[in-house]
Formats: C-alpha cells, sequence, structure tokens
C-alpha cells in the first residue's frame, strides 16, 4: 500500500496538489511527458504525489461507499499516464464518469457541507448572543427615551396608557414611534408580556434613580477638581404641601462657575439646627 505523507493526510485536511515550477519527466511513445498544474483546474477532486509522480482521487481514497470496487490506478497505485489524462474518452475524464467516482465525490461533497455547519452547541449560543443583544436595545431605546424626556423636562406617563389609547403619554408614544422604524423594538413592544417590556413605572423610577446617581457621582468628581465649593439650600412644599430643601453646588472648574443642584431632602425639622443637620448629613 502506498505510504506518501503528501496525499496520506487527515480526513478534513484538502487535497494535495503541489504546483511545482517543473515536474518530473517520462518517457511515453516516444516522448517525454510530465504532469500539469493546469489539470487541477476543474478537477478539484485531482492529487498529485511528488514521491511516486502519480496522480491520485481525493474522495475515492477517503469517501468510496462500501461494497463500491474503486479504481486501483487513482487510490493505491497511482495514474500516470500523462499523454491519455486529458482525452475525452480516457484518462482523468473516464475516471469522473465511474459511478464509483460519482458515489465518492458526493459522499465527500456532503462531508463539507456537515463540517462547515456550526454545531448545536455553537448555534444555541449564536441564538443566546442574539437574544442578549436584542435585549440590550430594547432596554437602550427605554434608556434613550427616559433620558430625552428628563433633559427636556416632560412628564412621562399619560392618563390612559392601554393599547387602543391615542395619548399614552410622552414615554410610551416615543417608544411605540421608535417601534414603527425598528422591527425589533416594534416587535418586542407588541408580543412581549407587561413585565418584559421594561415600560412599567417602576422600571422607569428605577432607571431614573440610576441615571441621577450616574450624574451625582459626575458632580462630585467635578467638585473634587475644582477644591473649593459653596453650598446653597432653600426650602419649599411640593405640590403635596410637603416641607422639602432643595440642594445646590456651586463650583468653579477649568474657567466656568457651575450650579449644580444635587437633589432634595424632606425637611422635617425646620429649625437652623435641623436644615443644617440635613445639609450635613
Amino acid at each position: 500500500m502506498l505510504k506518501d505523507h503528501q496525499i496520506f493526510r487527515k480526513l478534513n485536511d484538502a487535497p494535495a496538489q503541489p504546483r511545482l515550477s517543473r515536474y518530473p519527466t517520462k518517457v511515453q511513445v516516444k516522448a517525454k511527458r510530465s504532469f500539469h498544474s493546469a489539470w487541477y483546474t476543474g478537477n478539484n477532486w485531482l492529487e498529485y504525489s511528488q514521491q511516486e509522480d502519480a496522480a491520485f482521487c481525493y474522495p475515492c481514497r477517503h469517501f468510496t461507499l462500501p461494497g463500491s470496487n474503486p479504481d486501483k490506478a487513482f487510490t493505491a497505485v497511482g495514474y500516470s499516464n500523462w499523454k491519455k489524462a486529458m482525452f475525452k474518452d480516457g484518462g482523468f475524464s473516464s475516471h469522473c464518469k465511474s459511478d464509483c467516482h460519482v458515489e465518492a465525490y458526493v459522499a465527500w461533497r456532503e462531508y463539507d457541507k456537515k463540517d462547515s455547519r456550526p454545531s448545536i452547541l455553537q448555534q444555541l449560543n449564536d441564538e443566546r448572543s442574539r437574544q442578549i443583544q436584542q435585549n440590550r436595545q430594547n432596554l437602550g431605546a427605554v434608556v434613550d427615551v427616559l433620558k430625552y424626556t428628563a433633559l427636556h423636562r416632560l412628564s412621562l406617563r399619560g392618563h390612559d396608557e392601554g393599547e387602543e389609547s391615542l395619548n399614552a403619554g410622552n414615554f410610551l408614544d416615543m417608544l411605540k414611534l421608535l417601534g414603527k422604524y425598528n422591527d425589533n423594538i416594534g416587535k418586542k413592544l407588541a408580543d412581549l408580556p407587561d413585565n418584559a417590556k421594561y415600560t412599567s413605572s417602576d422600571i422607569q423610577d428605577e432607571i431614573l434613580s440610576t441615571m441621577a446617581k450616574m450624574v451625582k457621582t459626575d458632580i462630585a468628581e467635578e467638585v473634587k477638581k475644582s477644591g473649593e465649593f459653596s453650598v446653597m439650600a432653600d426650602e419649599t412644599k411640593d405640590v403635596r404641601k410637603i416641607e422639602q430643601m432643595s440642594i445646590v453646588l456651586r463650583y468653579f472648574l477649568a474657567g466656568t462657575v457651575y450650579e449644580s443642584i444635587v437633589g432634595f431632602v424632606p425637611a422635617n425639622v425646620l429649625t437652623a439646627d435641623g436644615l443644617s443637620g440635613e445639609l450635613m448629613s
């Protein structure tokens, strides 16, 4: 049996098709003849062994079906009749028409297709990654709408936030508008259950609270960089008649004076000691 490392490779390796500037010659019918690399064109199954100076058939060597009778010239001995190699009724052409080769070639291509398809685990991972990306996009849309309404001081909720409402409030209406131009967002708003849409009032409050903490963190960093700051506070009642104190930090940074509000504090004790205690805490 032929032992040539050049062509007896692993099953997943491609056919051995070395392209040499010059191939060994043989005297055949009173003429010097040799293998040609141009023969690979149109014959992707063709292999050449430099050790044997002979051609072989890759699919017939690896994918011959049980019970078939492969041509030993292309599987074990090696084909080297270069004169007839490209004859229409002989050589490579005749081999390609044999039933054994056709069956082996089909099995080879099917194996390649199977090998190129991702595994079940890979498909599951890809699907999970796709879902994660979609969920991030949907949550990103919710956050962006909340950020927009906060920056422009727009109320979020409407009196009627049902599916058929003509005015469900700025928040839901803006999300629906985005959904008209983004299939993913629109599908999530239409198909997901209410507890998975991230549009409830509790979710809105939680996201806004997170945004507020991020803003406060940035303000704190700026105050630290400025080195000096003053505190301004004012006590007033909100719409629910609850006493509260607004707190503003005033500081100078990079040539600019900033006045940044950091929040409202319930004013339970309206004496000087009570208000100053809240400030210090």
